[in-house]
């Protein structure tokens, strides 16, 4: 007899606790409001405006050693072999001296410079 007060207590609970779990947060990578600013880096104005300089630099994609992903969603598997590029110049004191400078991306009446 306490099994159909026991199923319906865990019914009663499941479909008062149910409904709250299943509505996840949403949330968004747009921001909010308009923008501040709109610059168009593809253009000698937008670059200008920002004091920025594009660079042109050969790469190279070479293969390096690495590891698969672990349990813990990181690269702590085993040892594997996959590919990159060179050079890296995310750094500030990446040396780019050897670049070609751009004036812009765009073609026609805003010709590279």
């Amino acid at each position: 007899m306490k099994t159909p007060a026991m199923l319906a207590a865990l019914m009663a609970t499941a479909l008062t606790i149910g409904p709250a779990l299943g509505h996840a947060q949403v949330t968004s990578d747009a921001p909010l409001g308009k923008p501040d600013a709109i610059v168009d880096l593809a253009t000698s104005d937008g670059v200008r405006l920002v004091k920025g300089k594009w660079r042109y630099s050969d790469t190279k994609i070479v293969e390096v050693d690495h590891r698969g992903v672990g349990p813990d969603l990181r690269p702590s598997g085993p040892p594997n072999r996959t590919y990159d590029i060179v050079p890296h110049a995310g750094t500030a004191d990446f040396d780019d001296s050897g670049a070609v400078g751009l004036g812009s991306l765009q073609t026609g009446s805003d010709k590279l410079e």
